[in-house]
């Protein structure tokens, strides 16, 4: 019997204490919630000044529990809501390089990832600049600075990991002096070759004829030593004269063909390479022509 009693005794003991180690447990967890819910309730607004909305968003969502005090839970609740109207969103949309959609795409925030892959849902930013890089497997990551403004909602984003190519300008035009001749120069070199072909021939003409006209006078011309030989017969006359005519011929086509010649030189020289200046050449018996048109 005495036995029973003692351990009725140390039983009760053993309750009242358990009982009061829980109280104590439950009031400093209860000390430690209140600590949370007070300091989530200031630093929202601190981090509201400093524009830091999306760390005031996790500050919030500590201070509207339950097991704050309802008053710090009211609070919390209505700058909830307000800030999320003013936190601003961008949805992103990425092309793979296939030229489809694609919601394999990471997203970093100056270095920070805020999404691992796309669900088409708003991403929350805090307003300000962001410097984006997407990454996408298998393709050259992807770089956009955005200013997001506070209350900016859904603001689309739109990013291709298609490769583009470089456009490729108008080629410059070539000048008069950049490569070969294009057209008119090598007519010209050929005509004036002939011209001075001519010209040579005129000379050769021209000094047998002069010598054959000089020889011709001493024997019956004004040089002659007799005065009664100094008549000669047409048939004396005519051969030196066909050749000093003949040698005028040349002197004229030479000449011509050789200024021709040299003019479609110095035009195709002086003409844009964009430009052909169309040519005709006729030969006829008392010489050549050509036209050119501009």
């Amino acid at each position: 019997m005495f036995v029973a009693q003692r351990f009725a005794t140390r039983l009760c003991v053993a309750l009242v204490a358990m009982v009061a180690v829980g109280s104590a447990i439950a009031n400093s967890v209860g000390a430690q919630e209140a600590d949370v819910c007070t300091n989530a309730y200031t630093e929202n607004q601190r981090l509201r000044k400093q524009g830091k909305l999306l760390s005031a968003r996790s500050a919030l969502l500590q201070c509207v529990s339950p097991s704050c005090p309802a008053m710090i839970q009211n609070d919390c609740a209505q700058w909830l809501t307000e800030l999320d109207g003013q936190l601003p969103t961008i949805v992103v949309a990425a092309m793979g390089p296939d030229g489809r959609d694609t919601a394999t795409v990471e997203i970093r925030d100056g270095g920070i990832v805020i999404a691992t892959a796309l669900d088409g849902r708003p991403i929350p930013l805090d307003p300000g600049p962001h410097e984006l890089d997407f990454i996408h497997p298998g393709a050259p990551p992807q770089h956009q600075s955005i200013l997001v403004r506070e209350g900016e909602r859904n603001r689309n984003v739109q990013v291709s990991f298609q490769s583009v190519a470089v456009p490729v300008g108008p080629r410059a035009p070539i000048t008069a002096t950049d490569g070969p001749p294009r057209g008119l120069a090598y007519p010209g070199i050929a005509i004036g070759g002939v011209g001075l072909a001519a010209l040579g021939v005129f000379v050769g003409l021209g000094v047998t004829g002069k010598s054959d006209f000089d020889e011709l006078d001493r024997k019956c011309g004004s040089l002659a030593p007799a005065p009664n030989t100094r008549t000669c017969s047409e048939d004396q006359i005519e051969p030196v004269e066909t050749q000093l005519v003949v040698a005028d011929v040349f002197l004229g086509v030479g000449a011509g063909l050789t200024a021709l010649g040299l003019t479609l030189v110095v035009v195709d020289f002086a003409m844009p390479s964009s430009r052909e200046a169309p040519v005709s050449l006729s030969v006829g018996p008392t010489g050549a022509s050509a036209l050119v048109r501009f």
